[in-house]
């Protein structure tokens, strides 16, 4: 595959099981792109959005990060 072709998910080496977005973007691009695939389509959320900021928000945040990468690379 050259630089300049298009590429599509089947031109792809997949290692492992997923691609994730973040909620502040928009999960269409990425629903599009991979939608045919059986690639697992997670949110992995840095920024700890739906989470309580009190003193355990970090590890929560970073709990809720393991947690989605887990089920994508255990799918």
């Amino acid at each position: 595959m050259s630089p300049s072709s298009a590429w599509t998910p089947a031109d792809v080496n997949w290692h492992r099981n997923g691609v994730f977005s973040e909620p502040q973007f928009n999960p269409q691009m990425v629903n599009n792109v991979f939608e045919d695939t059986s690639a697992y389509i997670g949110v992995i959320d840095p920024l700890g959005v739906g989470l309580t900021p009190d003193a355990d928000l970090y590890d929560a945040l970073l709990e809720q990060l393991a947690n989605e990468i887990t089920r994508c690379t255990d799918g």
